[in-house]
Formats: structure tokens, C-alpha cells, sequence
């Protein structure tokens, strides 16, 4: 975007013309006139960072979002000038952004911390049970980290998009197993349903759900894969017997 200085004057123009003509065009000029006061504040956040992971430019995009609705909300000729009322927002508007990036951040590394429980769960206590085949044993961590999928997408499958029929089938099926496997969840022992709706549904990490149970963190793995185990067999005799679910 060209950034350019004007004068007072010249800013009174700028909207004056915006103001009789309210284009985008016109808009777009207001725009560039104060794209160099967004780059200033965004610098100015920038320099005092506490999440290292966001780059300039984001932060530029959060600023030109609060100034956009600056130019919506600001009415002239009420004695203060534009950007002594845009500060406020394009601030607000970079703060938030932050927030929110930090926020996304964090769930996604929670939920990176619950799925590498899960595969350690899954990958541990094989010795206890003897050897087994090894094509057994990659087939009950898939099958694992399968439901795993299945029980965190249980909030999302309800969203159908009506526009495009092949993902609403898919959505439709994930719903299908998702209920499914909620159903068989009810089989389990009372301490293995514990866990797995402490851990899928409620989003706990194994060290949570010892406190609540009063276990070792150790003894929750443990049962976290029994009851993975004990899905993947009332699925299979499900399949078996063919009963209609």
C-alpha cells in the first residue's frame, strides 16, 4: 500500500470527498493517508513483543482492521480530529488480535500435550501383555488414536455445510460413529468412562484427571488404553455379529 504525508488541509479534503462520496475508492485513499500512523503503533507493539511467534505483519493487519472501523463509526465535524479517535481503536484492535493469537496458541499446544498422552498411553504396557505381532500392535495404536478423532470431532459434526454434499455425507458419517462410540463408551467400567470423558470431553491431561481420581498419573495411562482396548472389542463384535447400531 503507498503511504504518503498530507497536511491538515489535505486531510480535510480527503474526507470531505469520502464524506459527499462515500466510495471505496474513496475510502481506500483515507486508507493510505494512515497507513503509516497503523505501521507506527504496530512498530511501537512490535518492539515491546511478549509472544514471539507473531510477526510484524500481523500486527499491521490488526491495526488496519481497528482503523477500518475507525472510518466506519467517525463522525467529522465534532472537534476531534481522526486520528486522535482512531489511536484508541487500532490499539484495541491490535491488543485483541494478540489475545487471540495467544489464546489459539495455547489450545493447540493443550491439545498437542493430549494426543502425545494418548500415543504414549497406546505405545506403553505392551511388555506386561507379552509379544504380540507387530502389525497387531500398530493396528490397536491406529485404532486409538482413530477414536481419539472421532471423540474430539463430536462437538464439530453438527456443523453441516448444505453447499457441499459430499462434506455434509462425511460429517454425517463422523456423526454417526462419533454417537456410536459414545454409546459403546457406557459398556466400559465406571473408572475407564471416567477417564475417557475427563480426557476427550472435557479436554483434561492425564496429570488432572490423577487428582480428580485420586491415581497416578501412570495408573490413568494405564487405563486410558484398557478402555481404548475395550471400545476396539465391543466394535469389533458389533462387526461380527453385524447388529444394526
Amino acid at each position: 500500500m503507498q503511504r504518503f504525508s498530507v497536511t491538515e488541509e489535505e486531510e480535510k479534503s480527503m474526507w470531505d470527498t469520502y464524506i459527499s462520496n462515500p466510495t471505496q475508492e474513496n475510502k481506500n485513499i483515507l486508507v493510505a493517508c494512515y497507513d503509516g500512523y497503523v505501521n507506527a503503533i504496530a512498530a511501537n507493539f512490535f518492539a515491546d513483543r511478549q509472544v514471539a511467534d507473531i510477526q510484524f505483519n500481523e500486527y499491521k493487519q490488526y491495526g488496519l482492521i481497528g482503523l477500518l472501523e475507525a472510518l466506519e463509526r467517525f463522525k467529522p465535524g465534532q472537534g476531534v480530529r481522526f486520528k486522535t479517535y482512531a489511536t484508541h481503536r487500532i490499539r484495541g484492535a491490535i491488543l485483541s488480535g494478540i489475545e487471540k493469537h495467544s489464546e489459539q496458541q495455547q489450545q493447540i499446544s493443550h491439545l498437542a500435550r493430549l494426543r502425545q498422552e494418548r500415543m504414549r498411553s497406546l505405545l506403553n504396557h505392551q511388555a506386561k501383555a507379552g509379544k504380540q505381532d507387530a502389525f497387531l500392535e500398530l493396528a490397536e495404536v491406529a485404532f486409538g488414536l482413530a477414536i481419539g478423532i472421532m471423540l474430539e470431532g463430536t462437538t464439530l459434526v453438527e456443523k453441516e455445510d448444505p453447499q457441499v454434499q459430499s462434506e455434509v455425507y462425511k460429517k454425517r458419517e463422523l456423526h454417526d460413529l462419533s454417537k456410536l462410540i459414545a454409546r459403546l463408551i457406557e459398556l466400559l467400567p465406571q473408572q475407564e468412562q471416567q477417564v475417557l470423558q475427563l480426557h476427550y470431553y472435557q479436554k483434561k491431561g492425564f496429570d488432572e484427571i490423577s487428582l480428580s481420581l485420586s491415581v497416578t498419573k501412570g495408573r490413568v495411562s494405564q487405563i486410558h488404553k484398557k478402555a481404548i482396548l475395550g471400545l476396539q472389542r465391543y466394535y469389533d463384535e458389533l462387526k461380527l455379529h453385524r447388529i444394526d447400531y
